[in-house]
């Protein structure tokens, strides 16, 4: 069990922020190091084990609301899957609904 817990699943990870015209990013909270620049920011992680969870809260300024639902951010994930041995990249949007967040679930 502790065994698995150890194991790195994947590595090279590599986190694209990419907001639309009318969301001002602030900031990743916790996360100083990253820098928007040009609506697009990257968070840099080396390695994921296996059983280990991660997240990231963005802040952000909503400048032009868009009704109930909108697209604060385009999320790219691309990583090295160590268990299959092949690079993977994955992208969806992060959408308000609402005055409420939705999550972005990632395979890894």
């Amino acid at each position: 069990e502790l065994g698995n817990l150890q194991s790195i699943v994947a590595r090279n990870i590599r986190i694209i922020l990419e907001m639309p015209e009318g969301v001002r990013p602030v900031e990743v909270m916790g996360h100083p190091e990253v820098v928007f620049k040009n609506n697009r920011a990257e968070l840099v992680l080396h390695e994921h084990y296996a059983a280990q969870q991660r997240g990231f809260l963005i802040r952000c300024e909503v400048l032009k609301p868009q009704g109930k639902s909108q697209e604060l951010a385009r999320v790219t994930l691309r990583y090295q899957d160590e268990v299959a041995g092949v690079s993977r990249e994955d992208s969806m949007p992060a959408a308000r609904n609402g005055r409420r967040m939705r999550r972005v679930p990632w395979p890894v």
